[in-house]
């Protein structure tokens, strides 16, 4: 209690979860191996709204794969923040700023070996003739030429891997809530809409580990 009647709180709730993708149309063997850092932040001003700030994610990643044909990979991390409240309270009413913010990344890899059955005037991946190529199966982007290589004349080969952040989702608002029995109502008396200032689209869609 900050004095009677007067109390503070503070809620926080949040979820993590890793959706992934796979698709693969190779004979052979194929491993990754992915290792991810993730860091959130959330301030707390006494003179505005709260502010959450998602790092970006330090990405480590082994390979290794053999055979003919291609493969695709897509690895995902969704950041949830449900509710976080800290207010001032009379009783079960409780008045205060409130937020609610989410994140996602995807960290997404693509592979493929094959046999060229075509001639080719230099290197990289325009200039291969076949099957298989190298393409993202998941996202509307694609790799420079600089990934693949060639072998003499005989076959292909390319690894690419892509970072994709869409850009925050985050809502604050100026919330009272009513936790009585009879009511459990809230109103949002003011909204910051820190939405418009984060925009929509993409942070980043960017190649990982460049040639």
């Amino acid at each position: 209690p900050i004095s009677p009647p007067l109390m503070g709180k503070l809620q926080i709730a949040g979820d993590f979860e890793l959706p992934y993708f796979f698709q693969s149309d190779m004979a052979g063997e194929f491993r990754f191996t992915v290792k991810v850092e993730l860091k959130l932040k959330i301030t707390v001003s006494g003179s505005g709204a709260p502010t959450v700030e998602f790092k970006e994610p330090i990405v480590e990643v082994v390979k290794d794969f053999q055979g003919q044909g291609k493969t695709s990979l897509q690895v995902g991390a969704h950041a949830i923040i449900n509710k976080f409240f800290i207010g001032l309270c009379v009783g079960p009413i409780c008045t205060g700023p409130y937020a609610q913010a989410a994140q996602t990344f995807y960290v997404g890899f693509d592979a493929f070996v094959g046999d060229r059955t075509g001639l080719v005037s230099g290197n990289g991946c325009s200039e291969v003739v076949s099957e298989n190529k190298l393409e993202t199966s998941f996202v509307d982007w694609e790799y420079p030429d600089a990934v693949c290589t060639l072998d003499g004349t005989k076959s292909g080969a390319g690894f690419g891997a892509y970072l994709k952040i869409p850009r925050t989702r985050v809502s604050v608002t100026m919330t009272t809530f009513d936790a009585s029995p009879l009511t459990g109502l809230s109103h949002v008396w003011h909204d910051f809409k820190v939405q418009d200032e984060i925009g929509e689209g993409d942070f980043h869609m960017k190649e990982l580990f460049p040639p």
